[in-house]
């Protein structure tokens, strides 16, 4: 932006200073290379104003592509990585229900959070790049629906010792008059 501010009008010394600035970091970070970690998301409300505004950039492509001001072909690169950024903050968030309603104890929530992610993995996976992530969303699955059911049956247990405690000692009491 600053370089074709600086082309319009070279006059201003502030332009040619504020791209020469932005260059070397943009330089900086084409030397450091890409990391290859995956930032989550934690805080709630900023995954909501994350998707928020990945859909507003998804928008703001199909208007470029709409006018014109980019290709076809660049357009579906773009709307596929926002795709794809929108498709992670919601995992994130999925992710956040799941870990949230373990540390309350309640296993049946995670299942359905589980579920939730697992629909939006499978739904998402044309080219099979989540298959990693259903895979592992699947075994989970499995763990919380065990750790359900071992819940149920030491409840069940409980259960049944609180009946026995609780059944009434008719014992010491007279059966007849005459006892």
């Amino acid at each position: 932006v600053y370089g074709q501010l600086h082309n319009i009008n070279s006059k201003v010394p502030t332009y040619k200073k504020n791209k020469g600035l932005i260059d070397q970091q943009i330089e900086q970070i084409k030397n450091q290379g890409e990391t290859g970690k995956k930032v989550k998301l934690t805080d709630p409300a900023q995954i909501k104003e994350t998707q928020k505004l990945l859909q507003s950039l998804y928008g703001f492509i199909g208007k470029l592509n709409k006018t014109r001001s980019i290709g076809n072909d660049e357009a579906k690169i773009y709307a596929q990585q926002v795709r794809q950024l929108m498709m992670q903050s919601t995992i994130d968030g999925l992710s956040n229900g799941i870990n949230d309603s373990l540390a309350k104890n309640k296993p049946r929530l995670a299942i359905h959070y589980s579920h939730m992610m697992l629909e939006k993995l499978t739904k998402e996976n044309s080219n099979s790049q989540y298959s990693e992530q259903i895979a592992h969303c699947k075994q989970q699955i499995e763990e919380f629906e065990k750790m359900v059911v071992d819940e149920e049956s030491s409840k069940e247990a409980a259960g049944e010792e609180w009946e026995e405690a609780t059944k009434e000692d008719t014992t010491w009491k007279k059966n007849a008059v005459y006892d």
